[in-house]
């Protein structure tokens, strides 16, 4: 019976928890480049239940112990995986925002050095015209940090497919476009970056990805899903409460009559 209360209390942690992954989504879903998060929902190890008493057989371990089978103990989130999926591209316009259609990321340089990666191209230019991504880190391009020379917004700076800078006919830099061919092991950070973690970083993309200037990406959340499976976490919560709570009437009334005796 306690392990039937624990099971129960883990099925609604578990429940808990996809419903923060969940809600974390639906608070994204019109966040440029964000990638949906799923969490995976593991069993801890089952046990293996025996009858007190039972025929094991003389001589063998588990003697007097006939086997009943497998009992499992509950549910947990075991991890939190992302979903790297294309999300829609639209227009904006703006000459200083960028989109990448295929498998690759942007490059930045956070505030304390460290190289982060993102699908977000939602840049605009510093005061001294470096390209800044919305929280201030510098854009990175295979030379360096990306500069546009001029004094119009960008405007007279043409931006190839392949991410090349040109002005006056000339090419002054080039976006770096990173790939990952294990994105699942890349460190999640807040706002749509992502650390290296254990993943396998290239200086290009395994695949042709190419550079559209004047748009963006947006999430990739499936707003039908995820609205689907909040009530069904909503359920799944709700049944695990009643176990719980028709568990802890049995064993108060257990406790009941055995004080009696």
């Amino acid at each position: 019976m306690i392990r039937g209360f624990y099971a129960s209390a883990a099925g609604m942690l578990t429940q808990l928890n996809r419903n923060d992954v969940l809600s974390s989504n639906l608070s994204n879903a019109e966040s440029v480049a964000f990638k949906e998060s799923r969490a995976v929902a593991e069993s801890f190890p089952a046990l293996l239940v025996r009858q007190v008493g039972g025929r094991g057989g003389p001589g063998r371990a588990g003697a007097g112990q006939a086997p009943l089978g497998l009992l499992s103990a509950g549910t947990w989130v075991g991890a939190v995986s992302t979903d790297f999926s294309q999300g829609t591209v639209y227009r904006t316009g703006n000459p200083q925002h960028f989109a990448l259609r295929g498998d690759g990321f942007f490059a930045a340089e956070d505030q304390s050095g460290q190289t982060v990666l993102t699908r977000r191209g939602d840049f605009h230019l510093g005061a001294n015209g470096q390209l800044l991504t919305s929280e201030g880190y510098g854009v990175m391009g295979y030379d360096g940090p990306v500069f546009f020379p001029g004094k119009t917004e960008g405007v007279d700076v043409q931006v190839g497919d392949l991410g090349e800078i040109f002005f006056d006919g000339q090419r002054v830099g080039q976006l770096a476009i990173f790939g990952v061919e294990d994105p699942e092991n890349l460190t999640r950070l807040d706002h749509g970056y992502f650390g290296q973690g254990t993943a396998s970083v290239t200086l290009e993309a395994s695949e042709p990805v190419s550079v559209m200037r004047g748009f963006l990406e947006g999430s990739n959340v499936d707003l039908n899903r995820t609205v689907v499976s909040t009530v069904e976490v909503l359920r799944a919560y709700e049944a695990n409460q009643h176990l719980a709570k028709a568990q802890d009437e049995i064993m108060g009334k257990a406790a009941q009559e055995i004080g009696r005796l």
